[in-house]
């Protein structure tokens, strides 16, 4: 039985703990060793990203994914190492019985389009969605978008101003469809209008529109070349349309056949503080026709992180009752019935707090993802270090190195995710309690749901769901009797 990526459930079991083999390549003494060649002359320090990101600077990473549904997993994995702080993907081919959380986690906050059948005639293929790291502060866009049309915006907010992403893919049937290029421009154009002159405006997109071939300016943007160009109607409409916006087209990466299908258009004051460039390791393995992107915005204003430190957890099991019983024992009680009701909770409450503080030990925590250990955050500093290296000096040996490192660290995180994954389905079976915490911590709710079904019947009150039990029991009395 295979059960959705329970990254947030505490694990205590400690293996794959050993030296573990890569291919023929080993992790010994905290060295990668491999057959051929070696990474043991790296004296560059760790970390965790290879951008250097400073707090105005923004790392969009963009791809048309091409289905997500048979690549769940390798997204999830490679999330669970990404620093990227916004995702946008096209052509996800999501539904509502695919989870956002199965595939990022609780690392963003997704916000996503999926196809709907009723208004395209079609149950597979297009979706768009937007990750936000859940450490950023971000919404959906109230402003109006038409809804036939699959693409989608998020407001990301700075100090003072906001990032207004947008992510669209018109498919190929409908890029040809003036009407369905004049209704995405007059979103684009709601969107526009709802900015300040210090708002960005940040739209990605796989558009379809091969017969736009794309050359660069003295100022930094592309457009398409007239001599070059093959302009359609609706191509015509889509660079009229953003020319009316001021939207400059950035992207000049172009796919195996030389051409662009995925653009990328940013107000035009922005251009000078926005660079493209292809992913050096795609999230999920890149398209022939659409190479993953990043785009790297240096942000006048501080973006707004969410600054809340963790609530404390005490491991009650191993807390010194005999000294927590003498310590509250010995509190004067007498000094909560000198004021209010509101000062004697508080005074109650800081009295307690220290006390459990003082002789109740925290659990040891175990660092991100749960199934990681000393070897697997070896490996990551390890192609980190391999990936900067490359970033900045791009040559075949750089480029080996960086694929090699990361070839490693991919192999071993698959691996003890999976046993992971083993262990947490063998406790389902021993602790279903754990499961459904897990479950209740995902959706975010807890207790009773708000609506329960049986049969054609639908109770969305607690007395009604009351009901449905007392009209599904003797049911099921009457079936044990005989």
């Amino acid at each position: 039985m295979g059960i959705c990526p329970p990254e947030a459930i505490v694990d205590t079991t400690h293996t794959e703990r050993d030296q573990y083999e890569l291919n023929g390549e080993v992790l010994h003494n905290n060295q990668l060793v491999p057959r051929q060649e070696s990474l043991t002359n790296t004296t560059t320090p760790a970390t965790t990203t290879a951008f250097r990101r400073t707090e105005s600077s923004i790392t969009v990473y963009y791809q048309n994914v091409r289905g997500l549904r048979t690549k769940i997993e390798d997204l999830f994995l490679t999330v669970s190492n990404a620093e990227y702080d916004i995702i946008a993907l096209t052509e996800t081919w999501l539904n509502e019985e695919i989870h956002s959380v199965q595939l990022f986690g609780t690392n963003y906050t997704v916000y996503r389009n999926d196809r709907d059948p009723s208004a395209t005639g079609k149950k597979r293929g297009g979706g768009v969605l937007i990750a936000v790291s859940s450490k950023i502060n971000s919404s959906k866009s109230a402003s109006r978008v038409s809804n036939s049309i699959e693409h989608l915006w998020v407001n990301v907010y700075g100090s003072g101003s906001t990032v207004a992403v947008g992510v669209v893919y018109i498919a190929p049937e409908l890029a040809v469809e003036t009407d369905v290029i004049e209704q995405h421009i007059e979103s684009a154009f709601t969107i526009t209008e709802s900015l300040r002159s210090c708002d960005c405006h940040l739209l990605l997109g796989d558009y379809n529109q091969p017969g736009l071939v794309w050359t660069s300016s003295s100022t930094g943007f592309l457009y398409p070349d007239p001599s070059k160009s093959r302009f359609s109607t609706p191509s015509s409409v889509l660079v009229d349309g953003m020319a009316t916006m001021d939207m400059k087209q950035i992207n000049d990466v172009k796919n195996n056949r030389d051409r662009t299908l995925d653009l990328i258009f940013i107000n035009a004051e922005f251009v000078p503080r926005c660079s493209v460039s292809e992913a050096v390791e795609p999230l999920i393995q890149a398209d022939l026709f659409h190479p993953a992107l990043v785009a790297n915005l240096q942000y006048t204003y501080p973006i707004n992180y969410h600054d809340c430190a963790d609530e404390t957890e005490f491991d009650f099991h191993k807390a010194d009752i005999a000294a927590l019983s003498r310590a509250i024992g010995n509190l004067n009680w007498s000094q909560l019935l000198d004021g209010s009701i509101d000062s004697a909770v508080e005074i109650f409450t800081s009295q307690m707090s220290q006390f459990f503080h003082r002789f109740v030990p925290a659990p040891r925590t175990r660092g991100k993802p749960p199934w990681s250990n000393h070897q697997l955050r070896e490996l990551k500093r390890l192609r980190a270090a391999a990936l900067r290296r490359y970033i900045n000096c791009r040559n075949p040996f750089t480029k080996r190195e960086f694929n090699f490192a990361s070839s490693s660290y991919r192999t071993l995180n698959r691996h003890l995710y999976s046993k992971y994954v083993q262990r947490k389905e063998t406790d389902l079976k021993r602790n279903p309690k754990s499961f459904w915490h897990f479950m209740n911590e995902k959706r975010q709710t807890s207790g009773l749901p708000t609506s329960m079904f049986l049969d054609t019947k639908v109770a969305e009150s607690r007395e009604a769901i009351c009901n449905l039990f007392i009209y599904l029991m003797p049911a099921n009395f009457c079936m044990l009797m005989i």
